[in-house]
C-alpha cells in the first residue's frame, strides 16, 4: 500500500465535496443514528393522533382543529429535522422543536385543505349511510374521495419539502406538484410503501411510534434526491 504524499500546499482534489452515499445506506444510517429522536417524535405525534381521534369521535370539528394545529406542525417539525439529516447534517429533537414552531403557521395552511376534505367525506359518508337511495350523495362522495387522494399523493412531497428548502407555502406545492408529476413511479411507490406502513400500524395500537419516523426519514431523503435531478445543484429556492 503506498501513500501519497502530501506537499503541505491546497490542491483542487482537497476542495471536492464528498459523495452522497448510496439510497438505501443513507436512509440505514439516518434511522441508526437517529433512532432516539425518531422514537421520541414517533411516540409524541402518537399520542397527539390518539388525542386527535378521540376527539374527533365526540366533536368532528374539534378534532380537525387538532389535526391542522397540533398534528401537522409536529409532524413538520420531525420532517425538519429528518430533512437536516437528508441534507448531510444529524437528526436531533432540538431541530425538531424549533421546526415546529419555524414551520408552524406554513405546515399549517398545507394541512388545512386535506383535514376539511376529510371532514367533508366522513359529513357525506354519514349521509350516505343515512340515505342509501341517493345516488347523486355517492357519486358526490367518489369525487371527494378521488379529490382527498390526490391532495394525500401532493403531501407525500409537501413536507418535505417545505422542511428541505424552508420556502413558501406556494413554491412548496409547485416543487411538490413538480416531483409528482416528473416522477410519477417513484411516487407510487412512495405511496404503496405508506399505505404498506399504515396497515402495518392498524396490526398493534403501539406500531405507529416505530413507523412514523421511519416513514420521515425515507420521505425526507427521497425528496431530496429526487429534487436534486430538477434543480440545480447549488441551487435554493426563494422564500
Amino acid at each position: 500500500m503506498t501513500l501519497k504524499k502530501h506537499s503541505g500546499i491546497w490542491s483542487p482534489e482537497d476542495d471536492q465535496p464528498v459523495p452522497e452515499p448510496p439510497y438505501v445506506n443513507k436512509i440505514l444510517l439516518d434511522l441508526w443514528e437517529g433512532m432516539f429522536p425518531l422514537v421520541v417524535g414517533g411516540l409524541v405525534l402518537w399520542v397527539l393522533i390518539t388525542v386527535m381521534v378521540m376527539v374527533g369521535y365526540v366533536f368532528l370539528l374539534l378534532g380537525m382543529a387538532v389535526a391542522v394545529f397540533v398534528v401537522a406542525p409536529t409532524l413538520a417539525g420531525l420532517m425538519a429535522s429528518c430533512a437536516k439529516s437528508a441534507r448531510g447534517g444529524f437528526l436531533r429533537i432540538g431541530d425538531a422543536v424549533r421546526g415546529i414552531f419555524h414551520l408552524y403557521w406554513r405546515s399549517v395552511a398545507l394541512a388545512l385543505p386535506l383535514v376539511i376534505l376529510v371532514g367533508i367525506i366522513t359529513i357525506t359518508v354519514q349521509i350516505v349511510t343515512a340515505y342509501p337511495d341517493r345516488q347523486e350523495m355517492v357519486f358526490s362522495l367518489a369525487l371527494q374521495v378521488g379529490v382527498a387522494l390526490t391532495v394525500v399523493l401532493a403531501h407525500i412531497y409537501l413536507y418535505p419539502v417545505l422542511a428541505l428548502y424552508d420556502t413558501s407555502v406556494k413554491k412548496a406545492v409547485l416543487l411538490a406538484g413538480a416531483l409528482a408529476a416528473k416522477f410519477v413511479w417513484q411516487t407510487i411507490v412512495l405511496a404503496l410503501l405508506g399505505g404498506a406502513l399504515l396497515a402495518l400500524g392498524s396490526l398493534h395500537p403501539l406500531v405507529p411510534i416505530f413507523v412514523i419516523g421511519p416513514w420521515c426519514v425515507i420521505a425526507a431523503n427521497t425528496t431530496w434526491r429526487l429534487a436534486q435531478r430538477i434543480l440545480p445543484p447549488s441551487a435554493g429556492i426563494d422564500k
